[in-house]
């Protein structure tokens, strides 16, 4: 009977656990002695071993995680560290080894720098025609792209030949000229040099005497290094000039194949668009395969904008030029001209780039010359820089002039004249890219992306304290709708039990 009344004793909190016993044994209600085994009161201590045996197996693979992460983290790092050090005790090798790879790729280079600079013109040939093919009868769509293509690229390959013949027109005539003129004008410049030195002589003797002595260790010490220097490497000198040949009759290959090559690229750049697609669809994600095709749409219209701009901007400058030198009555107009405009191409440097030269040439002229052209040049140096760079260029830049001459010397410093050319898109790239991730994670943080609203600190110190505790409220809101979530699913377990 003790067992009985300690039974029915129990809490009801632990009643439940007979839930499994339908109906109370007659030996125990008439008195008799209840089983010392009872199996429905092992289940709840089964079942809870079970799930603490769970709850074990899950936090060991959680710490197996764990394990495997940092093991891969690891090898990662110095998988890292052995690439690093090897590039770097093999830097010569792979430059090298870049180097013979760019020299065999070159006429492939070529042919895209033309195709990228002749794609307006292909363009606009090619939707003339097709547009005008369309419109006649009996004429499929396969039909007139191959119309249109064709067309395009004729177009484009006259357009190269048309501009480069112009400007070997203009430029090796008056180089001719100016060469001749040079080479008759020195005879009677030596005439007034000597008339005018010996006239110095006569009036300063002691003038006369040192400039004698030097002039005699001057033809001595020449006499020595042509003996000495120049004899013994004439076999290098003479060698020198073979490379020298042959690197220009491999330039003009280059250029040969990489007209071919230009031509190929822009009747198949639709194929050629498609599959970079596919590739890019087929190794990533939908959304990071989005990302790339609008970085490379981003770079096509910087750089495209950029090239197609300046291009414009340097021929209305070298026409501004040749118009100023012909109202101020300056020789060689046309060849300076050419000269001013072709290096304006460079951004900020240009024009004095192309005005040293120039200015040589015309001081062999009229040193008067020379000093009027240079005031003109800085004049049209600043309205290009204030007034019509911008506004032909517009927005395909993106960046201040301080960021254009700080990439026109770095890349300059690394690609020379190909480095000062395009070095100002790509670092309008890079600014664009890095400003997008600035202001994504501004945006992540709950701040203001206006460059303006960072001047004041006081603002910036307020809007960073009400992102955070912005921050903190949403935290907690979190944390509050989890534990009321907790909550809801352990009433409604209750309940079902």
């Amino acid at each position: 009977m003790r067992e009985v009344s300690s039974v029915a004793k129990k809490p009801e909190n632990e009643m439940p656990a007979m839930a499994g016993v339908s109906e109370v044994p007659e030996a125990a209600a008439a008195g008799s002695e209840i089983p010392e085994e009872k199996p429905e009161k092992q289940k709840p201590e089964k079942n809870g071993s079970a799930e603490h045996r769970l709850r074990g197996k899950m936090k060991e693979n959680r710490m197996l995680t764990r394990c495997v992460y940092l093991g891969m983290t690891l090898f990662a790092v110095i998988m890292a560290c052995l690439v690093a050090g090897f590039l770097f005790y093999n830097i010569g090798r792979i430059t090298s080894a870049f180097k013979k790879l760019a020299s065999i790729l070159m006429p492939f280079i070529y042919g895209f720098a033309f195709a990228f600079l002749l794609l307006p013109v292909y363009n606009f040939a090619y939707d003339r025609v097709f547009a005008a093919r369309m419109k006649r009868e009996n004429v499929t769509e396969k039909s007139a792209r191959k119309w249109a293509k064709a067309v395009g690229a004729v177009a484009a390959l006259l357009t190269f030949v048309i501009i480069v013949a112009g400007l070997i027109m203009m430029i090796i005539p008056q180089l001719v000229e100016s060469i001749t003129k040079l080479i008759n004008d020195i005879p009677s410049a030596l005439a007034s040099l000597e008339k005018w030195l010996t006239k110095v002589f006569q009036d300063n003797p002691q003038v006369y005497e040192t400039v004698n002595s030097a002039l005699d260790k001057i033809v001595e010490a020449f006499n020595k290094w042509l003996t000495e220097t120049a004899l013994p490497q004439a076999e290098s000198l003479i060698s020198k000039v073979t490379s020298g040949v042959a690197s220009v009759l491999k330039f003009f290959y280059n250029v040969i194949i990489g007209l071919i090559a230009a031509i190929y690229m822009l009747i198949g750049k639709e194929k050629f668009a498609a599959q970079g697609k596919m590739l890019v669809y087929a190794g990533l994600n939908k959304k990071a395969a989005e990302r790339v095709l609008f970085a490379f749409r981003k770079t096509h219209e910087i750089f495209g904008g950029f090239i197609s701009g300046k291009l414009l901007d340097s021929l209305i400058i070298g026409v501004i030029c040749f118009v100023g030198m012909t109202i101020l009555r300056l020789p060689y107009s046309l060849l300076i001209s050419v000269i001013v405009g072709v290096t304006n191409i460079v951004p900020f440097f240009g024009p004095f780039i192309g005005a040293i030269p120039s200015a040589v040439i015309l001081l062999t002229e009229n040193p008067w010359y020379a000093l009027t052209f240079l005031i003109f040049v800085v004049v049209l140096q600043q309205f290009d820089g204030n007034v019509l760079g911008p506004r032909i260029l517009g927005h395909s830049i993106g960046i201040d002039g301080f960021w254009v001459m700080f990439s026109i010397v770095l890349f300059g410093g690394i690609w020379g004249f190909v480095g000062m050319v395009l070095g100002v898109p790509i670092w309008a790239l890079f600014y664009y890219f890095f400003s997008i991730m600035i202001k994504e994670r501004l945006e992540k943080r709950g701040l203001p992306r206006a460059l303006l609203y960072y001047e004041d600190e006081a603002r910036v110190n307020r809007a960073a304290s009400e992102a955070r505790h912005s921050e903190a409220r949403a935290e907690k809101s979190k944390a509050r709708s989890e534990r009321w979530k907790k909550l809801k699913e352990k009433f409604a377990h209750r309940r079902k039990e």
